[in-house]
């Protein structure tokens, strides 16, 4: 399960790139109103937002989860993600950029803390996404 935000930002951001890297491994068409895609494995992908995170179609089981929060939205708190978790002793990955000492901040310290998880961090240039030229052409911009 891929979690945004908002279910409109999960299918802006993550639904085409996620069907061209699955294709090959589809048991049928994806569903492009459930943002869900059956695996030939017997596994299931499905985009959610946490904007409604209450919601049947949220509050299921999961075994890992990703959720990419932008740097001006706070991610949601636990009571979202940590029950669709719990079942399964499932995972989560959360990529995000903190923007002050907020939820992520504190899902960080918490993970520092060895309470839960562990915290990595990484610059834009170690991520490997960003060319170097690209960098700095940014940096030179700034200035």
């Amino acid at each position: 399960m891929y979690v945004a935000p908002t279910y409109r930002q999960a299918k802006r951001v993550a639904w085409k790139p996620l069907k061209q890297m699955t294709k090959p491994y589809w048991v049928g068409k994806p569903n492009e109103t459930d943002l869900t895609i059956e695996l030939m494995s017997g596994g299931t992908i499905s985009l959610r937002g946490a904007d409604n995170y209450d919601s049947p179609a949220v509050t299921v089981s999961i075994s890992w989860s990703s959720m990419n929060t932008p740097r001006w939205r706070p991610p949601p708190g636990p009571r979202c993600w940590r029950p669709a978790l719990a079942d399964r002793q499932g995972r989560a990955l959360f990529i995000a950029r903190p923007r002050g000492h907020n939820h992520l901040f504190d899902l960080y310290e918490a993970a520092q803390s060895r309470i839960i998880g562990r915290p990595f961090q990484y610059t834009t240039e170690e991520g490997g996404n960003v060319s170097k030229q690209e960098l700095e052409s940014a940096t030179a911009r700034a200035r």
